[in-house]
Order: C-alpha cells, then sequence, then structure tokens
C-alpha cells in the first residue's frame, strides 16, 4: 500500500485472477461476508495478507493454488509473468491446437 505500481504488483493481480478464475469466487470475499474487513485492514497495515480459502479438488483448483501462492508472496519472491507461463504450461491439460478455434480443456 502507497508504494508505485510494479511487475510485482501486475504478478499479485494475476494471481488474485487465476483464484477467481478457477473457484468462481472473489479472493477473501468469505471474510468479507464474516465481517473481518478490519481485520483485513489490519493485515494490511502490517503488510500481511490473509490466506486463499479453496474449495473443491478440481485438476484446475489443484494447478492453481501454488500459481496463485507464489503470487501472493513477498513482492520480491513472486514469479515473473514468463515463469508463471512456464508453470502453466506445464499443466496437465490438453494443448491447444494452432489454427483451431477451440480449445479443450478436460477438468
Amino acid at each position: 500500500l502507497g508504494s508505485r505500481p510494479s511487475p510485482s504488483s501486475d504478478i499479485f493481480a494475476f494471481g488474485r485472477l487465476a483464484y477467481f478464475t478457477a473457484t468462481g469466487r472473489e479472493p477473501l470475499s468469505d471474510l468479507l461476508r464474516e465481517g473481518l474487513q478490519q481485520e483485513l485492514e489490519e493485515l494490511a497495515k502490517r503488510d500481511e495478507l490473509p490466506s486463499l480459502t479453496w474449495s473443491g479438488t478440481s485438476r484446475l483448483v489443484t494447478c492453481c493454488q501454488d500459481l496463485c501462492n507464489s503470487c501472493q508472496a513477498t513482492p520480491q519472491s513472486r514469479p515473473s509473468a514468463q515463469e508463471c507461463l512456464q508453470l502453466i504450461k506445464s499443466w496437465p491439460f490438453e494443448k491447444h491446437q494452432k489454427g483451431n478455434a477451440s480449445m479443450k480443456v478436460t477438468l
């Protein structure tokens, strides 16, 4: 908070987007519904992040957990965009064929 945007900030946001894509839930929405906004504000003041709440056991959720956790590490420890791409490419899903308009993902 209060610092300039950086590639590390983009990686953090990418991790949150990946979480939403895998779970269909907004990150930390369960905490906000439980009235823990003040606790979240206190964590933010200490530069700490609450853990993401995962549910489900689909292959996409399982693969996204490592990615999302690494994207919310301290800014200096977050992966680069290239490292995120390499991790995603290693996931055990069928690959998109060049020239094929559809992409089949088996979950």
